[in-house]
């Protein structure tokens, strides 16, 4: 995990706006405008993610409901409403995982495609 704490490090690592980005399973960059505990537990959630399902089977074959709403909604990003279509994404996946055990989330998780809604 890389903490930029200046401009120039974002830049170096191709930070435009963006606080935070995770490649894969293999490491995290933080913005030094992405210090926020938030910021850090909704990339690392992305990270666990890609250890749980596969990098290209979550990037490429599970839904963005799925994967940034589970990443803004288990991160407790305070920021509420956020921008559309991440406040329905952060919603349609706390419906979603309210009736699964917690223990359940992943193999529940493994059923969905990239383009299937939230309740079979």
């Amino acid at each position: 995990m890389i903490f930029c704490s200046g401009r120039a490090c974002s830049k170096s690592f191709g930070f435009t706006y963006d606080g935070a980005y995770n490649v894969g399973t293999f490491g995290l960059a933080i913005s030094y405008r992405g210090w926020h505990p938030y910021f850090v537990r909704h990339e690392l959630i992305h990270h666990l993610q890609n250890e749980r399902l596969g990098s290209l089977n979550a990037w490429l074959f599970k839904p963005n409901w799925f994967k940034e709403g589970m990443a803004y909604s288990l991160s407790q990003d305070p920021r509420r409403p956020l921008p559309e279509a991440l406040e329905s994404y952060r919603t349609t996946y706390e419906a979603w995982a309210k009736g699964i055990a917690l223990q359940d989330i992943w193999a529940e998780a493994e059923h969905l495609k990239s383009d299937s809604q939230p309740f079979r």
